[in-house]
C-alpha cells in the first residue's frame, strides 16, 4: 500500500502521475517517484471515491467503471477507449481539424421544443464631447465654458441614466485643469464613462516693471494681460527723447509679454566744465559731470591741499569749495659727508677734524602762474662745527635744509676718533707710542730687542709699524730642560738616556704616589717635561672594610612572587644569622668587627647562578658579607677572613640551617672580596697590599681616574672628586690650577690677550670678540668690517663704502697674480651731483674712467660712451671685461651690456701687463663713493655681472680684488664708512601709493604722506567726513580715497539727498492649480513687490513673493483589486497602464459560462470609469452529464414498392443493427416510415421516407472536468459520455455511408438519397441546467432556471446557490440597485417599489442541435476536444479585443497634453501661463 505521499499528477510521456488527492491505492507496479506505466491498473481505497478502478491509457487514468462501488463493472470495447483517450490527449493538436464541428455545434442553427435562450446583456455606452483649453479675456481671471451634454444609449434599449462629477457646462472656470466626469449605468450595473478635460489660463506678464531712476505706475496690481503702466522720472532726471512712455502688458502664443519690449532708464542732467586748482586738478566721479556727481582735487607732485573738500554737481549746478595746492615735499641734499674716521694726536685723545658743508636744492615745481619761487636755507643743528676738535668715540653730526614753504629735510654722518693701535699682544696694549717687552720661558733666552716701541710711519700717518732693530723680531733660543722641583714627601732620581733627560719619581712611607700619577718624567727635543711637574706624595690609607656579595637559592612549589613567602624565608635568613654572629665558630674566624648586611628576596635567578632544577619557582636571596679591614695584616690575610666566612656559612647550609617549611633549600654563591676606600679615594691591589689612593691638588676623581681641572677651576687639597670654579669675571692660564691666587680677572667682550686675562688689548679695526676670557678676536664674514675698535657683537660687523675727500683722493691696490691676460673690473659708485667727473681706474697701459662720459685708453687707443646724466646720482653698478685675444672690450651698466669696442690700433706691448701691476683708484671729484670692488682675472659671465649689479656686497671671496683688498690697502684722501649703498630702489613699486613722496633709503624707504594720508604706506586715509554733505541724518563713513554717506532706510542718492520709496507687498494673485488631483497637493500664489515697487536703492520688500498651501488633501481614488468583482470560479488576466486596468474574464478549467449570462469582452477600472469597475463579471457554471442523447436521422428512399413496406423496413432495422453504438449497447435504434399510409396495398411505387431515432440514455455520473484538466483523470461520468457520444458519432458517420442505407430486399436493391439525409440530435439536461455545447452548464448565482433558460434574479431578489429554479427575497423593505444580485448582502437599497414575485418553473428542457454531418466526423473529440477549444477560442477573442480596447484607451490618455489621470503636473515659476 502506498499512501500519503506528493505528486503532481497529470500527464507524463510514458505513463500517468498518480495525483496527489490519491491518499490510499494500490497498484500493480509499483509507482517510482509517483509515475506508472502504460497499462497499469490502480484501484483507490478510499470509501468516498466515485470510482475505484483506474487504467493507465494515453498517458490519463481512465475509470474502469461505470457505477459505484458494488455495482457491476461495464466494460469498455479497448478500440473505442483508445480511441477516447487518444482523442482527449490530442485535443489540442486536432484543433485545425475540429474546426466545422465547432462551427456545427456554436454558428448552426438550433431549435428547442420545451426551452429557449437570451441574448446576453450588454453594458451601455456614453460619448463626451471634446472642449479645447481655454485662456481668459483681457483683465479676466476666469472664462465661461459651454459644451453639449452628453448622452447615452442601451444596448437592450433600456432607459439609462447619467450622473457628472463636476461643474455644468455654462459655468465659469478659473486658472488651471479641470476635468469633467459623466458616467452611465443600466439595470445590471453596467456602466460607461467619459471625460470633458480642459484648461483655463490666465496670461499675466512675469515681473514687476522697472525704470531705472524712475518709477512705473500701473493701473492693476496683478499685472494681468491688458494692464497699463506709465513712467515718471526721478528729480534730477529726465526721460531720454524718443522714448515711450508706458507699457502694456499683452500676451504672445504662450505667456504675457511687455510691449513695446525695451529697456527704459531715465538719463541725469549734466552741469558745466568745472575749474581746476592752482597746482592741481580736479578728478571728478563722473568724466561728463552728470547731476550728483563730485569732483575732489589732485595735486601736483611735490604739492598737497586739503582732499577732504569737494564740489558736487546739484540740481542748480556745481556747489561747494575747494582750495589750492601748496608746496609739501621736503628739499633734498646733493652732498652729504659720509663717516669720517680720524686717529687722535699722539700722546693725546684728541684731533680737528673738517668737512665740506652740505649742499641742497628744492624739488617743488612752479609750473603755473599761480605758484611762487622756492629757495632752500641749509643749516647746522646739531654736533660740533667742522674744524672743531673731537675726543676720542663717536659724534653725530645734523645738518638741515628748509625750503620757503617751510618743508625740512635732514642731512646725518658721524665723526669716529680712536687710538692708535698695531696688532700685537702688549701690557699697554697697540696704540701709538706704546711699548712691548719680550722674555722667554723658564730655561730660554731673548735674541733680539728686549722692548720695541709703536711708531707713526711718516709716509702715511694713518699706518704705524714697530721700531724692530733691522726689522729684525726678537725670539727665545732653547737652552737645556728645566729643572724639576722635588715632590713633598718624596724625591726624583734623574738621568740622561739617548741625549734626553729622564726623571723617576718615588714616595716615602707613610707616603705613596698619587692615584694615576706617572712616576717617570722624560724631557723631548724641545726641552719641555712631556709629563709635566711631578706633584707632592700623597698619604698611605688602607681600605676601610672588605666585602663580598653573595646569594642563596631557595625552590617553592607555588607562585615565587607570593609576599608571604619570600619574607617568611628573609626572616628565618636573619634570625639565624644573628645567632650565628654570636657563636664561637663565627668568632674564632672573625678578629674584630663582621656581619652580614643588605639581605633582600626576589623571584628568580640573579647573576646566572641559578641551578637547573624541576618545573619549581626559584626564589634568590642575596645578602652582603662585611669585614673591618686589619691593619696589623696585608691583603691576603684580610681576603682569608672573607674566604673563611663565606665558606662557615655554606657549611650551615648544608647542616640546614636555613631550611624553611615548605621549601627546598639550594646552593649558596659568593662573588669577589672588594674593599671600600673613602670618597675621593679608589682601592688599589699592589705590594701584597690593599690601599686607598686618591688624587693631588690641581686634579680631581673621576671613574677612578684623576682629571686635571678645568681651565677657569683650581683645586688646593687632595682627595676630591670635584673642582671649585674662579670667582666671576676670572680665570686661570691652563688646567691643572692648585690655588685660588691661579684665578685673574678675564678679557671682556670686545678685548683679547695672549692668556685670555688681563692686561688685554681691544679687538682692532675688522675684527669682533663677544665672549670673555679670549685670547683672539674673530675676523668679521667676508667682505664685512669694523671701523673702530673693541666691537663686541658681529652686528658691529657692515659692508663699508670708500669715499674720496679730495680730487686727488686715491686708492693703491697691488696685484700679486703671476700671469694675466684677461680681466673683469666691476664696482658700485655713487655721486651727488651728475655734472663732476668720475672715479678713474689704472693698471698698466689700461686707463678707464666712469662718470657722466665713460672713456677706456688702452695705450694710444681711446674710446667713449656717454651715460644719462643723472645716472651717478643714483648708486650706479659698472663693470668692465677685457679679452686680450680679441682685444675687446664690454661695458655693463647696472647689470646690462651696453657697449662693446675692440681696440685694434693698440700695440702688443700696450696690451701686456706689466709686473710691477698695481691697481690704482682716483678721484676725480671730490664726494665719489665707491664699494663692492671686484676685479678678477677673467672674463665673468653675463649672469653672474647682473648678479653682482644686484647686490652692493659681492660673494667672489675668490677674486683678486676685493673690498677686503680696499680695507687694507695704502690711501691718500680716501675714508672708510659704514655703506649706504642701495642698488634696489624700492620706490619703483610705488609702494606709498600713486599721489605720495617715497624716499628711497638703505635696505628700504620711507613714504612722505599727501592729502592726510598716514601709515607706513600711506594707506591711512584722511577723515573726509570732517567736511561732508551728507544730509537727512545720513552717517558718514571716512573711505580711502572719499567719504561716503550711509543713508537709513528713507533716503537714498550720494549725499542721501533723495526719499527713497520702499517696495510693499502689493495684494495677493489667484492660487494656482493644485500640483496634485489627490493625495495632497501644493498650490501656489504670487504677490509683488509693487504697491508700490521699490525705487532706486529702496529696499525690497521682506519675505517671501510666494505662498502655498495644501489642497485636494483627500485620497487618490483608485480601482480595488479585481478581486472584489470576483464571481464563483473567475479566473482574470489583467494589464494595467498607468492606474487604469483592464481585465479579461474567463473561467476555470472545468467551468463555463452560461450561454444566456456571457461576460463582456473587458472589465475596466481607472479614471475613464471614476474608478469603480464598469461591470461585475457573471459567475462561472458547472457543467454536468446529459440524462440522454438521441439523434433522428430522415432519409428518402425513391421507388419503393409500398406493398413491401414492412420488409424494407424489417431488412434496414437488421442493417441498424450494425451501427456502433447498438453493437456496443450504448443506444437502441428504432424506424418509422412514411409515404405508403395510403398505398400499402398496392404496389406502386414511390418515394418513402424513413424516420432512424438512436437514443442513449446516461445515467448521474458526475463529469469530474477541473480533475481531468488538472490531473488528466476521466472520471467515470465523463468517460459514460465520452463513450455514448463516440459511438454516437460512429453510428451517424455509419449511416452517412450507402452500406447501411442500402436496402437488400429479396434482391431489390433500395439506395437512400443521401442528399436528403437529415440528421438531428436533442439532449435532455437535468432541472436547474441549460445545453451548451452539448453539455448541461447549470445557472450560476444570481440567476434561476424556467423552461431551459438561466434567467438574471430581478430587483428586490437574489440567488446564493447555482442550478436553483427560483430566486430568494430580500429582507422586508430592502431591494438591490441591480438585477443578477448574487447575495443578500446586495440588499442595501430602500424598497420603495412593490416586490416583484419570484417566478418558479419546472420541467425538463430538449434542446434539438441541428447538425449537417459533413467531413471526418469520425474525429474523436466530440465532447472534451471541442469544448476545450471553443473555450479557449472565445478567450483569445476576449484578449484581442482587450488589446484593441486599451491601444484605444493608451490614444486617448496622450491627447490629455501630457496631464497624469491621477496629477496635474505644475510649475510654480510659470502657473499663470
Amino acid at each position: 500500500m502506498i499512501s500519503g505521499r506528493q505528486s503532481t499528477g497529470g500527464k507524463r510521456r510514458g505513463g500517468c502521475i498518480i495525483p496527489p488527492s490519491w491518499q490510499e491505492f494500490k497498484c500493480d507496479v509499483v509507482p517510482q517517484e509517483a509515475l506508472i506505466p502504460e497499462g497499469t491498473k490502480c484501484t483507490i481505497l478510499s470509501d468516498n471515491a466515485d470510482t475505484s478502478n483506474y487504467v493507465c491509457e494515453s498517458g490519463m487514468l481512465v475509470a474502469m467503471q461505470h457505477t459505484n462501488k458494488g455495482t457491476s463493472e461495464h466494460t469498455i470495447p479497448k478500440r473505442a477507449l483508445f480511441a477516447i483517450l487518444g482523442a482527449v490527449a490530442t485535443a489540442i493538436g486536432l484543433a485545425g481539424s475540429a474546426v466545422g464541428i465547432v462551427c456545427a455545434f456554436t454558428e448552426c442553427q438550433s431549435s428547442s421544443s420545451s426551452g429557449g435562450t437570451s441574448a446576453p446583456n450588454k453594458p451601455p455606452t456614453v460619448e463626451c464631447p471634446t472642449v479645447p483649453d481655454q485662456i481668459a479675456d483681457k483683465l479676466k481671471e476666469t472664462v465661461q465654458v459651454t459644451w453639449t451634454e452628453p448622452t447615452a444609449t442601451d444596448p437592450e434599449g433600456q432607459t439609462v441614466d447619467i450622473s457628472r462629477s463636476g461643474d455644468p457646462s455654462g459655468s465659469e472656470f478659473e486658472i488651471g485643469s479641470h476635468a469633467i466626469l459623466y458616467t452611465t449605468t443600466d439595470n445590471v450595473g453596467y456602466k460607461d464613462t467619459c471625460e470633458i478635460r480642459f484648461r483655463v489660463k490666465v496670461i499675466y506678464c512675469n515681473g514687476s516693471p522697472h525704470v531705472e531712476y524712475g518709477v512705473y505706475k500701473c493701473d492693476t496690481k496683478s499685472h494681468i494681460y491688458g494692464t497699463v503702466c506709465s513712467i515718471s522720472c526721478n528729480e534730477g532726471y529726465q526721460l531720454p527723447a524718443h522714448s515711450d512712455a508706458e507699457i502694456t502688458c499683452d500676451k504672445n502664443s504662450k505667456s504675457g509679454i511687455w510691449t513695446p519690449f525695451t529697456t527704459v532708464a531715465c538719463e541725469k542732467k549734466k552741469c558745466s566744465t568745472p575749474i581746476n586748482p592752482c597746482n592741481g586738478k580736479l578728478t571728478c566721479s563722473d568724466p561728463g559731470y552728470e547731476y550728483q556727481s563730485v569732483c575732489h582735487p589732485t595735486c601736483n607732485k611735490g604739492y598737497d591741499t586739503d582732499t577732504t573738500k569737494f564740489i558736487i554737481c546739484d540740481v542748480n549746478g556745481w556747489s561747494g569749495q575747494i582750495d589750492d595746492c601748496q608746496d609739501v615735499q621736503r628739499p633734498e641734499f646733493q652732498f652729504c659727508p659720509q663717516t669720517i674716521h680720524k686717529f687722535a694726536d699722539r700722546g693725546t685723545s684728541e684731533v680737528a677734524v673738517q668737512w665740506s658743508t652740505p649742499t641742497a636744492n628744492d624739488n617743488s615745481q612752479n609750473d603755473e602762474t599761480c605758484g611762487s619761487e622756492s629757495s632752500v636755507t641749509v643749516k647746522h643743528i646739531s654736533g660740533l662745527t667742522s674744524g672743531s676738535t673731537f675726543s676720542t668715540g663717536n659724534h653725530e653730526i645734523i645738518y638741515s635744509a628748509t625750503d620757503s614753504s617751510n618743508n625740512a629735510a635732514n642731512c646725518s654722518f658721524t665723526v669716529i676718533v680712536e687710538d692708535e693701535y698695531v696688532f700685537v699682544t702688549c701690557k699697554a696694549g697697540y696704540k701709538y707710542g706704546a711699548s712691548c717687552s719680550f722674555s722667554c720661558f723658564m730655561s730660554y733666552k731673548l735674541v733680539g730687542d728686549l722692548e720695541v716701541t709703536c711708531e707713526r710711519n711718516s709716509s702715511n700717518e694713518n699706518a704705524a709699524y714697530w721700531n724692530w732693530t733691522n726689522n729684525t723680531e726678537s725670539y727665545c733660543e732653547k737652552l737645556s730642560c728645566p729643572v724639576l722641583p722635588a715632590p713633598v714627601g718624596g724625591a726624583l732620581a734623574c738621568s740622561t738616556a739617548l741625549g734626553n733627560q729622564i726623571c723617576t719619581m718615588s714616595c716615602a712611607r707613610p707616603n705613596v704616589v698619587p692615584l694615576g700619577t706617572s712616576i717617570e718624567y722624560i724631557c723631548n727635543d724641545e726641552q719641555v717635561w712631556l709629563q709635566g711637574i711631578p706633584p707632592n706624595c700623597t698619604d698611605y690609607v688602607h681600605p676601610s672594610n672588605a666585602i663580598k656579595d653573595g646569594e642563596l637559592f631557595f625552590y617553592y612549589d607555588g607562585d615565587c612572587s607570593n609576599q608571604s613567602v619570600q619574607n617568611s624565608i628573609k626572616q628565618n635568613f636573619v634570625d639565624v644569622m644573628e645567632h650565628l654572629e654570636s657563636s664561637e665558630g663565627w668568632d674564632n674566624i672573625c678578629p674584630a668587627y663582621c656581619t652580614v648586611e643588605g639581605v633582600n628576596v626576589t623571584c628568580g635567578a640573579q647573576n646566572g647562578r641559578r641551578r637547573k632544577r624541576s618545573s619549581s619557582d626559584l626564589i634568590v636571596l642575596s645578602f652582603t658579607i662585611i669585614s673591618e679591614w686589619q691593619e696589623n695584616d696585608v691583603l691576603q690575610g684580610n681576603d682569608n677572613i672573607m674566604t673563611n666566612l663565606s665558606d662557615f656559612m655554606k657549611t650551615k647550609v648544608d647542616e640546614g640551617a636555613f631550611d624553611n617549611p615548605n621549601v627546598t633549600t639550594g646552593d649558596m654563591a659568593v662573588g669577589w672580596s672588594e674593599y671600600y676606600c673613602p670618597e675621593g679615594q679608589a682601592a688599589t691591589y699592589s705590594d701584597d697590599d690593599g690601599l686607598c689612593k686618591g688624587c693631588p691638588q690641581g686634579k680631581y676623581l673621576q671613574n677612578e681616574e684623576c682629571i686635571d681641572c678645568d681651565q677657569g677651576y683650581y683645586q688646593d687639597e687632595e682627595y676630591h672628586i670635584n673642582c671649585t670654579e674662579c670667582p666671576d669675571g676670572q680665570s686661570t692660564k691652563q688646567v691643572g690650577s692648585t690655588s685660588l691666587s691661579d684665578c685673574q680677572d678675564t678679557c671682556q667682550p670686545g678685548t683679547f690677550s695672549n692668556t685670555g686675562l688681563v692686561p688685554c688689548s681691544s679687538c682692532p679695526r675688522g675684527k669682533f670678540q663677544p665672549e670673555t676670557g679670549a685670547i683672539a678676536c674673530l675676523p668679521c664674514p667676508d667682505q664685512m668690517f669694523t671701523l673702530s675698535t673693541g666691537s663686541a657683537s658681529q652686528s658691529g660687523c657692515t659692508s663699508i663704502d670708500a669715499i674720496f675727500t679730495s680730487d686727488s683722493g686715491s686708492v693703491l691696490l697691488p696685484i700679486m697674480e703671476n700671469e694675466m691676460k684677461n680681466f673683469t673690473l666691476s664696482y658700485i659708485m655713487k655721486h651727488g651731483d651728475s655734472s663732476v667727473q668720475g672715479l678713474q681706474f689704472k693698471l698698466g697701459n689700461f686707463e678707464i674712467s666712469a662718470g657722466n662720459l665713460i672713456e677706456m685708453t688702452v695705450g694710444s687707443e681711446y674710446f667713449n660712451y656717454t651715460m644719462a646724466v643723472e645716472s651717478f646720482t643714483q648708486w650706479t653698478h659698472i663693470a668692465f671685461t677685457w679679452n686680450q685675444s680679441k682685444r675687446k672690450s664690454e661695458i655693463f651698466i647696472n647689470g646690462q651690456k651696453r657697449t662693446a669696442h675692440i681696440f685694434n690700433t693698440s700695440t702688443d706691448a700696450q696690451i701686456e701687463f706689466s709686473t710691477n701691476r698695481i691697481l690704482e683708484i682716483k678721484a676725480k671729484a671730490a664726494g665719489w663713493t665707491f664699494t663692492g670692488l671686484v676685479f678678477d682675472n677673467g672674463i665673468l659671465s653675463d649672469t653672474l655681472i647682473y648678479q653682482l649689479a644686484e647686490n652692493c656686497s659681492s660673494n667672489l671671496s675668490n677674486a683678486l680684488l676685493t673690498m677686503n683688498d680696499v680695507f687694507k690697502a695704502d690711501t691718500i684722501d680716501t675714508e672708510l664708512s659704514f655703506s649706504k649703498c642701495d642698488v634696489n630702489n624700492e620706490c619703483k613699486t610705488s609702494p606709498c601709493g600713486n599721489d605720495n613722496i617715497c624716499l628711497n633709503e638703505q635696505n628700504g624707504y620711507s613714504c612722505q604722506c599727501l592729502s592726510g594720508y598716514s601709515g607706513a604706506n600711506c594707506d591711512v586715509p584722511p577723515d573726509f567726513c570732517k567736511v561732508n554733505g551728507c544730509k537727512n541724518n545720513a552717517n558718514c563713513v571716512s573711505n580711502f580715497a572719499n567719504y561716503s554717506c550711509v543713508c537709513d532706510s528713507k533716503f537714498t542718492g550720494t549725499f542721501c539727498e533723495t526719499q527713497i520709496v520702499h517696495g510693499n507687498w502689493g495684494s495677493w494673485l489667484g492660487w494656482s492649480e493644485c500640483s496634485q488631483s489627490c493625495n495632497g497637493g501644493t498650490q501656489y500664489r504670487a504677490r509683488y513687490c509693487d504697491d508700490p515697487a521699490p525705487e532706486l536703492y529702496g529696499l525690497e520688500c521682506s519675505g517671501t513673493n510666494m505662498s502655498s498651501q495644501a489642497c485636494n488633501t483627500d485620497l487618490c481614488p483608485v480601482c480595488l483589486s479585481h478581486s472584489t468583482i470576483y464571481s464563483y470560479k473567475n479566473s482574470f488576466n489583467c494589464t494595467s497602464i498607468s492606474d487604469s486596468t483592464s481585465c479579461v474574464v474567463t473561467c476555470q478549467d472545468g467551468y463555463s459560462f452560461v450561454r444566456d449570462y456571457q461576460p463582456l469582452d473587458q472589465y475596466e477600472c481607472g479614471p475613464q470609469t471614476g474608478h469603480i469597475w464598469n461591470a461585475i463579471p457573471p459567475p462561472c457554471a458547472r457543467s454536468d452529464s446529459p440524462r440522454a442523447v438521441r439523434a433522428t436521422a430522415a432519409v428518402t428512399y425513391n421507388q419503393v414498392d409500398c406493398s413491401n413496406e414492412e420488409s424494407v423496413s424489417d431488412t434496414l432495422n437488421q442493417n441498424l443493427n450494425n451501427l456502433q453504438c447498438v453493437e456496443n449497447n450504448t443506444c437502441t435504434v428504432s424506424t418509422s416510415t412514411s409515404g405508403c399510409e395510403s398505398r400499402r396495398k398496392h404496389s406502386t411505387a414511390t418515394s418513402v421516407q424513413i424516420v432512424i431515432q438512436i437514443y442513449s440514455e446516461l445515467s448521474e455520473h458526475p463529469l469530474i472536468l477541473e480533475e481531468f484538466y488538472s490531473n488528466n483523470i476521466v472520471s467515470s461520468g465523463l468517460l459514460e459520455v465520452v463513450t455514448a457520444y463516440t459511438d454516437l458519432t460512429m453510428s451517424l458517420h455509419q449511416l452517412n455511408a450507402t452500406v447501411v442505407l442500402t436496402i437488400d430486399d429479396k434482391g431489390t436493391i433500395y439506395s437512400a438519397d443521401l442528399s436528403s439525409l437529415i440528421i438531428k440530435i436533442d439532449i435532455t439536461c437535468p432541472e436547474g441546467t441549460v445545453e451548451q455545447e452539448l453539455i448541461c452548464d447549470e445557472c450560476p448565482f444570481g440567476t434561476y432556471w424556467i423552461n431551459g433558460v438561466c434567467v438574471m434574479c430581478p430587483k428586490g431578489t437574489y440567488q446564493d446557490e447555482s442550478g436553483q429554479v427560483n430566486c430568494k427575497n430580500c429582507p422586508d423593505g430592502l431591494t438591490t440597485q441591480y438585477i443578477a444580485s448574487k447575495n443578500q448582502s446586495e440588499c442595501t437599497v430602500d424598497d420603495t417599489v412593490t416586490d416583484t414575485p419570484v417566478t418558479e418553473s419546472s420541467g425538463n428542457q430538449s434542446v434539438v442541435i441541428v447538425a449537417a454531418v459533413v467531413g471526418s466526423i469520425g474525429t474523436l473529440i466530440v465532447i472534451v476536444s471541442i469544448v476545450y477549444i471553443v473555450r479557449k477560442y472565445r478567450t483569445y477573442m476576449y484578449k484581442e479585443r482587450r488589446k484593441e480596447k486599451l491601444k484605444k484607451l493608451s490614444e486617448m490618455k496622450k491627447k490629455q497634453e501630457g496631464t497624469s489621470w491621477s496629477s496635474l503636473n505644475y510649475q510654480p515659476d510659470n502657473f499663470r501661463n
